[in-house]
């Protein structure tokens, strides 16, 4: 069978829809032909691999030019049908299956058999046009033609999904909400496989890009929150990591995060490799996670961390989460089990202090923080997705 896998997220560094797309390629590449399609140049199949921690020699990686949908330059509804359906009709065509991962408006399937993965409805289709043509100067009967035109170009464009997938209940709520599609939960796939440890060493641990794009990881908060406890914790020390880009006003808010760590006792680090950040997993005891902290979820639901891949990290290790009450982050944590959930930065506080002060109850959390993170393994996120195709593809 010949199954195309598309990234249609990726850009300037691999994610997590890259790291699913790889996993799952890893999985299906020795009984298929398996392609993973994506849109950045500079990705590598052992880049990827490494990324992934799979082999994809089996596996074909392509890079494909990034194109903008066509809106309207056929002025029948047929004409901008056809349009529609030609638009990047070559991602999917040449498979017996097209695997979409995606967080913009899906391409039709030309596949005979399609599974859609939401990663974030990035845009409320019901506001902008045009789905939404209250804007324009046409009148109100064209108006109106126009609105129930797209809106059935919507539908006929997902149903040549057979399944659609949400990377989260968060995702599958907005999924609903902005784009009115009903979609299953299969959670991202996260190696839970780390060697229990005896940690060594009293560290707070905190992973999220540098950036003033998308939902940020509220480093700067996070920081000057550790700063304010620090004289009541001493020997401990927060690690600030992450990735950064080249773009100067990241480049500008990491400096300000660093100018924020008053102490020592805060190391600022950025685009560690792999084999740094797991030592980094292995020593810590605490982990924490704050994206999404003191945005409006009504109105910018994309701000919130739409699930927490870092988190799961961190609990497989051995981290207690001590994380934000938003987006994806409560279907991981639960509260007061293998973790903490806050909803202000003086309850992140409170439960860090507990857990410094309480050991026992530490060690007690970090192990059912092991046991949860299993929920999320590389193995269920296969699992799950082989389960859909044995449905769409009974006979092999």
């Amino acid at each position: 069978m010949k199954i195309g896998i598309y990234v249609g997220s990726s850009g300037s560094a691999v994610g997590g829809a890259d790291l699913s797309a790889a996993v799952l390629a890893g999985a299906m590449a020795p009984l298929h032909q398996v392609s993973i399609m994506h849109h950045d140049p500079a990705i590598t199949k052992q880049q990827l691999s490494e990324f992934a921690g799979v082999d994809l020699a089996q596996a074909h990686l392509q890079f494909v030019e990034r194109k903008r949908e066509p809106f309207g330059h056929s002025k029948s509804p047929w004409g901008r049908y056809r349009e529609a359906r030609d638009w990047s009709s070559e991602l999917s065509a040449p498979y017996d299956l097209f695997i979409n991962f995606t967080h913009l408006m899906p391409a039709f399937c030309q596949a005979p058999r399609g599974i859609l993965v939401v990663l974030f409805p990035w845009f409320d289709r019901h506001a902008v046009w045009p789905f939404n043509n209250n804007g324009s100067k046409a009148g109100f009967l064209r108006n109106r033609l126009l609105q129930t035109y797209y809106d059935w170009e919507w539908q006929k464009r997902f149903s040549t999904y057979q399944y659609k997938v949400a990377i989260s209940d968060y995702t599958k709520k907005w999924t609903k909400q902005w784009w009115e599609i009903d979609s299953e939960v299969i959670y991202p796939p996260i190696d839970t496989h780390a060697a229990p440890c005896k940690k060594k060493n009293d560290l707070i641990l905190s992973v999220g890009r540098f950036t003033t794009d998308g939902h940020g990881k509220k480093q700067l908060e996070m920081v000057r929150s550790f700063n304010e406890i620090s004289a009541r914790m001493p020997g401990w020390n927060y690690c600030c990591v992450g990735g950064l880009s080249s773009k100067d006003e990241d480049r500008v808010y990491l400096e300000t995060v660093r100018r924020a760590s008053s102490t020592c006792a805060v190391r600022v680090d950025t685009n560690l490799n792999r084999g740094v950040l797991d030592e980094l997993y292995g020593e810590a005891k605490i982990f924490w996670h704050a994206a999404g902290h003191g945005e409006d979820e009504k109105s910018h639901p994309e701000l919130q961390e739409h699930f927490g891949m870092t988190t799961v990290e961190a609990m497989a290790a051995g981290c207690v989460p001590v994380v934000v009450d938003r987006g994806g982050q409560p279907e991981i944590v639960e509260h007061g089990i293998s973790g903490f959930v806050w909803t202000t930065l003086d309850e992140l506080k409170k439960y860090t202090l507990r857990l410094v002060y309480d050991e026992p109850l530490r060690t007690r959390m970090a192990e059912a923080a092991r046991q949860r993170s299993r929920l999320f393994s590389k193995e269920n996120f296969v699992q799950n997705f082989l389960r859909l195709i044995t449905v769409l593809f009974p006979h092999g």
